[in-house]
């Protein structure tokens, strides 16, 4: 059993709560915008009358005065003064005209659909997360730039952009060598993917038994063994191997991946082709087998040329033969071999840092190295709709009004009746212990009031 693991989370926002404070942003804002736009409307209407007031009048007083001059003096004066008082009340216009389009560069623009971002807020009591309520804020759907906007149909797989609905804000961002680096990844998984020319190529040299030349691309392929955790654990680790070698890595189907995670690459799949040619292999590889590594180590049957495939097994039994692969001169045989099959219920990530050669790389991509799986799970592992319907109601049902949710894991390996009793009686006494959970008195009710007494 495992109690070492405890969760706490704070619950996202309410939906009336956001629901309510962003009308009462739009409405106060359009109101305000209403009242100072009508006040900016008398003042430029008055300044633009007010000059073509002043110059009726100043033109009635000179009149008087330049009656006894000649009507071509007259006539002369008149035009002088007129042309004075247009030029006058043409530069009031214009003033006003400036001011006002100034006040309209810098006033707020009315709030409206297309100026605000959608953000997506859990319903409560229905099975579809998403709202269409306009909020000022955006959710970082991205993950801080490890997701890709590339899918054809969000809609295919909901848990890929909802997932960070029922998170606290990102904790760590990924680095920016790490976020360019899955990029080139997509890149070489769409050019070496399965059925690609270069996919086809490299498979022509292993059901041949031999390697007969370079190949542009080279492969991890990794075997679904073991439990849905240990799985979860052991594909990141396999991935990340993939990452600091350059390899594309094609994932066993196993008897329940496809209905589990959706693909977690744009435009391409990583799962294995059914017709594999290894695929009817698979349950009889072990560490006896010829291909196995640390098996070809003991019997120095590695040789100078590269077989077209190796076995790598580092399930939780493996031996020091096999422990070899984290060694850097073994890695540099390994390197020429075209197809990687591994084997493993362990997260070998933290062996990864051991050897030397991508001491570096790993340094790059995680300058903070607990945040390999925070990442790398992100990244890869997105429930598929029909799981995800599952976690949501769940979540809904159980979950969604709780002002803190306490998580902890537990683990019996007892395939009987089990200690279950005594397991609780642990679980509840270590927790009000640590004061995870607050002291009550359990022979107590709870509620109290009329359903109480």
């Amino acid at each position: 059993m495992d109690t070492k693991r405890f969760r706490t989370q704070i619950s996202p926002p309410k939906h009336s709560d956001l629901a309510n404070d962003c009308s009462s942003q739009v409405a106060g804002r359009k109101s305000t915008g209403l009242n100072t736009m009508k006040l900016m409307g008398i003042l430029v209407v008055c300044l633009m009358i007010f000059p073509v007031l002043v110059s009726i009048i100043y033109r009635d007083m000179k009149s008087d005065r330049v009656r006894g001059f000649a009507e071509a003096r007259d006539f002369l004066l008149i035009t002088e003064e007129g042309t004075y008082f247009q030029v006058i009340s043409l530069i009031f216009c214009l003033s006003s005209f400036i001011i006002y389009y100034v006040f309209l560069s810098f006033s707020p623009p009315p709030i409206t659909k297309k100026t605000i971002s959608n953000k997506l807020v859990p319903k409560s009591g229905s099975e579809d997360i998403i709202s269409d309520q306009t909020v000022e804020e955006t959710q970082d759907k991205l993950l801080g730039g490890l997701l890709v906007d590339e899918f054809d149909d969000e809609e295919s797989c909901l848990s890929r952009y909802q997932s960070i609905l029922y998170r606290k804000t990102l904790p760590h961002r990924p680095s920016s060598y790490l976020v360019s680096r899955l990029r080139r990844y997509e890149a070489l998984h769409k050019r070496c993917g399965a059925y690609t020319k270069s996919y086809n190529r490299t498979l022509e040299q292993l059901k041949s038994g031999h390697i007969t030349g370079p190949t542009d691309c080279k492969y991890v392929v990794w075997i679904s063994f073991s439990g849905l955790g240990n799985r979860i654990l052991a594909l990141a680790s396999a991935f990340l191997y993939a990452l600091l070698t350059n390899r594309v890595l094609l994932v066993d189907r196993g008897n329940d991946m496809t209905d589990l995670f959706c693909e977690p690459f744009p435009g391409v799949s990583w799962l294995l082709p059914l017709e594999f040619p290894l695929n009817d292999q698979f349950n009889s590889f072990n560490q006896g087998h010829p291909h196995c590594y640390g098996n070809m180590v003991l019997n120095n049957s590695t040789g100078s040329v590269p077989p077209p495939f190796v076995y790598l097994h580092l399930a939780h039994d493996y031996n020091d033969h096999d422990k070899l692969f984290f060694c850097d001169q073994d890695q540099s045989h390994l390197q020429n071999v075209p197809w990687l099959v591994i084997k493993t219920d362990n997260y070998f990530v933290p062996s990864l840092f051991l050897i030397p050669s991508f001491d570096k790389e790993l340094s790059n991509l995680f300058p903070d190295k607990e945040t390999v799986f925070h990442h790398l799970g992100r990244y890869l592992f997105h429930p598929t709709n029909s799981v995800w319907g599952l976690i949501s109601r769940y979540y809904q049902a159980y979950l969604a009004k709780a002002d803190v949710r306490v998580g902890i894991q537990i683990r019996v390996f007892d395939t009987g009746t089990g200690p279950f009793q005594y397991v609780i009686d642990q679980i509840l006494a270590c927790s009000l212990k640590e004061k995870v959970l607050p002291e009550v008195d359990v022979h107590k009710p709870i509620i109290t009031g009329p359903l109480g007494k």
